[in-house]
């Protein structure tokens, strides 16, 4: 009965297997037993901490979860770690320039929605300047449709499209609908 206990410790001990150690010095291991599945373990340095996934590298976790048969070399991680730093420096430029734009936003009186709002205001004055001084009824109607989005507009005399002075106006809470009559449908077989 001893000469069991003791082979199956001897065993245990022999299918204990250290197969890497990282940056944080934990130590990950496996078990391979005969007659069970393998089985993946971490062994963190100060025995206090209990669960660290955040600060363990997501090569590690993903082998230790089974995700990956081979364990992370030296040179994967450091590729990994080198990145991280660049995806931080990226990070860190970006929300340096959004807090510039976010700066100039508000430096200049008014949000930026604001500011795009006046500019497609600009715009669609611009195509309606276009479309009175239109050559033929086919430039007018081009611009026209442009004017309101790139909404193609035809310009039929049953009362189908928009008069200019009959759009809409203002945004937000200042916005005033433009009128519209829908043409008259054809029926099929009539």
């Amino acid at each position: 009965m001893w000469r069991t206990r003791l082979s199956r410790t001897w065993d245990w001990l022999r299918s204990r297997k250290l197969v890497g150690e990282d940056e944080h010095h934990f130590f990950y291991t496996e078990f391979i037993a005969s007659d069970k599945p393998e089985r993946r373990y971490v062994e963190y340095k100060d025995q206090n901490i209990t669960h660290s996934s955040d600060r363990m590298a997501i090569e590690w976790w993903s082998w230790l979860h089974n995700r990956r048969d081979e364990t992370p070399t030296c040179e994967e991680l450091a590729m990994s770690e080198a990145n991280q730093q660049r995806l931080a420096q990226k990070v860190a430029i970006l929300e340096a320039e959004d807090e510039k734009q976010r700066l100039r936003q508000f430096a200049g009186g008014q949000p930026l929605q604001a500011a795009e709002e006046e500019a497609r205001a600009r715009r669609r004055k611009e195509a309606m300047m276009r479309l009175t001084n239109a050559a033929s009824p086919s430039d007018a109607a081009v611009a026209s449709g442009m004017s309101q989005g790139g909404a193609a507009v035809k310009a039929s005399g049953e009362g189908g499209a928009m008069n200019p002075e009959e759009n809409p106006t203002g945004s937000g809470e200042d916005f005033q609908p433009g009128s519209w009559q829908p043409a008259a449908t054809k029926r099929r077989g009539s």
